[in-house]
């Protein structure tokens, strides 16, 4: 599951990320499996988001970084977009909690309930045993 600018109207397919100039102190990218992570959410966990959709805004994700930078205009070109929370793999059926930076609300929930609610499960699916952490060097590519 791929779950990268969540605020667009059509959900990207994949990324595409190339090493060109690596930093010698820091600079590893972390991927968060989601469908690893949500298949091993305690069923009363999952109980609260199947079924709901998430809320998802450029805005919202900005906004935790920079109220200045949340306020330019380029964070505003989308609408908000709603997407149900669980996707199942169209051809194994498995399924992947859609989760992003971007989600800000859940249906069903009160604002400050709704955002535990994404808090944990977040906590949940970026646990280490979900996170593969990319060292890069020059010329690495990673999709």
């Amino acid at each position: 599951m791929h779950a990268d600018s969540t605020f667009l109207p059509v959900p990207e397919l994949c990324n595409i990320l190339i090493a060109r100039v690596v930093s010698q102190e820091w600079g590893a990218t972390e991927f968060a499996s989601t469908r690893a992570g949500w298949a091993d959410i305690p069923e009363e966990m999952k109980a609260k988001g199947r079924g709901k959709g998430f809320w998802h805004h450029y805005f919202h994700s900005q906004s935790k970084i920079s109220p200045e930078l949340a306020g330019q205009k380029m964070f505003h070109n989308w609408p908000e977009q709603h997407w149900h929370t669980v996707w199942p793999n169209p051809v194994t059926g498995e399924e992947a909690l859609y989760i992003a930076s971007h989600a800000y609300a859940v249906n069903g929930y009160e604002k400050d309930e709704g955002q535990a609610l994404i808090d944990e499960l977040t906590a949940f699916v970026t646990q280490p045993e979900y996170v593969y952490s990319h060292k890069w060097t020059p010329g690495n590519v990673v999709m």
